[in-house]
């Protein structure tokens, strides 16, 4: 497959766990937006450094830990996860979730909506106010 069919493939295939990968690691939508742009275009520009052998997704995850470091480095005030290690541990999960029978990412987020519905309310709207309001535990007592 040529280089260009070859990254919108992986690209496309991978884009929703990046996005999750960086929410998931503290990032408004704002900075996630920048940083999974700026993870693409390192990605494409070094595609040829792939080693093919390998999966794409922690290859892509280890470029975007890159900028969110740089992020940090930059503004000490995001409150990304708090360093190499965790964000390596966060990717390790993903992995795993990737790895769960179930062909799409929309089937595994179906999954991963039963499962919430199973939760306290209490505990449901902890994760709604972060993830969907976009809210820090710091900023949960305002609401």
């Amino acid at each position: 497959m040529e280089t260009k069919g070859l990254f919108e493939v992986l690209a496309r295939d991978h884009s929703r766990m990046l996005m999750t990968y960086l929410r998931s690691a503290g990032c408004d939508q704002s900075l996630a937006d920048d940083v999974w742009q700026e993870t693409m275009i390192v990605a494409w520009r070094k595609l040829e450094e792939f080693d093919r052998s390998l999966s794409f997704g922690p290859w892509l995850r280890g470029i975007a830990a890159k900028g969110l470091m740089s992020a940090r480095r930059k503004s000490g005030r995001l409150h990304l996860v708090g360093d190499e290690s965790e964000l390596n541990y966060l990717s390790e999960r993903l992995d795993r979730v990737h790895s769960l029978s179930g062909d799409t990412l929309d089937e595994k987020l179906a999954a991963l909506r039963d499962c919430i519905s199973l939760l306290s309310e209490s505990d449901r709207e902890c994760i709604e106010l972060r993830f969907r309001d976009d809210l820090m535990p710091a900023n949960w007592l305002d609401t």
